[in-house]
């Protein structure tokens, strides 16, 4: 229990594509397959999903609250973060705005989370570590389940939503940077290992690299899933 809950206790962190790291990711891929029936039959079932990576974030910053380990990091203004809450008012009111945000902005974030995940300096057995992967799982397999279902279709033009999104709350994002000394949405600095260092290297300008890169996952999102439906059909 003590590596649970002691950040500092055991080994910490863990090596991108490591036993650890793929275990986890396999894990996430099985409750993602087996959750989808429950979550499309399951009104009640859908919204505790809905609202599990919420409550797992309020529930790990009032823990490191607790045990000193607080800093500006953990408050709920990184992009995945953004977008459990996305998620959460989804669960309760129906909008293609929310939606479409989660498939074409959360979902892509969440998924290179996954696979370069930010939570690699911690000791790995923690429950920021933990909750860290919960909340990354959910954010990637809920805005499949809402287009495996049909509650939406995703559009080409719905990309001009989270583009929005982005461009309103960058400005903001970049004040709280800066109030709290913090790099929320990484645009002050990509986190070693990751696809936003590799953008960083590329373009000039890393902000903007970051939103050209962005666009353009948003662009290949919607394509995959124009592809995927053309072989279904078959």
């Amino acid at each position: 229990m003590r590596s649970f809950w002691d950040l500092d206790y055991g080994e910490v962190g863990f090596k991108f594509y490591g036993a650890y790291h793929f275990i986890c990711l396999f894990i996430i891929l099985i409750f993602g397959i087996f959750l989808y029936k429950p979550w499309k039959e399951n009104k009640t079932f859908r919204k505790i999903i809905a609202l599990t990576p919420i409550t797992l974030e309020i529930i790990r910053l009032i823990a490191v609250l607790i045990d000193g380990h607080y800093d500006s990091s953990y408050l709920p203004f990184h992009l995945c973060l953004i977008g459990a809450q996305f998620m959460a008012v989804d669960a309760f009111y129906e909008s293609k705005i929310i939606k479409a945000c989660l498939y074409y902005l959360f979902m892509p974030a969440a998924i290179l989370s996954l696979f370069t995940p930010g939570w690699d300096q911690v000791n790995k057995y923690s429950y920021v570590a933990i909750i860290s992967w919960i909340i990354h799982g959910i954010n990637s397999f809920y805005p499949i389940y809402i287009v495996l279902s049909k509650e939406y279709l995703p559009k080409l033009k719905d990309i001009l939503y989270p583009i929005i999104f982005i461009l309103v709350t960058l400005p903001i994002i970049k004040i709280l940077n800066k109030k709290l000394v913090a790099n929320y949405y990484f645009i002050e600095e990509p986190y070693e290992g990751s696809a936003l260092a590799t953008i960083k290297n590329v373009f000039p300008n890393y902000i903007l690299g970051l939103f050209i890169v962005t666009v353009f996952v948003m662009v290949l999102t919607f394509f995959i899933y124009k592809l995927i439906k053309k072989f279904r059909k078959k």
